[in-house]
């Protein structure tokens, strides 16, 4: 989660105004519950996670495919 969400903070700065800040307890990030980051990265930015749902299929997919 740390990884997406730092991109997608770095990618659109304003969603940062609908999301808890992260808190940091023992050096630990603490991070928006994932089911309410996503809902609301979907309804601000679709395309945004239409392309990680691309990524993440063809992340999964096996490379030769074609056999």
């Amino acid at each position: 989660m740390n990884r997406v969400y730092d991109q997608i903070i770095e990618l659109h700065p304003g969603i940062i105004e609908y999301l808890p800040s992260p808190s940091c307890e023992d050096e630990k990030h603490q991070y928006p519950e994932r089911e309410f980051f996503y809902k609301v990265l979907y309804k601000l930015h679709p395309h945004t996670v239409d392309d990680l749902i691309k990524q993440a299929a063809a992340f999964r997919q096996p490379a030769a495919q074609n056999l």
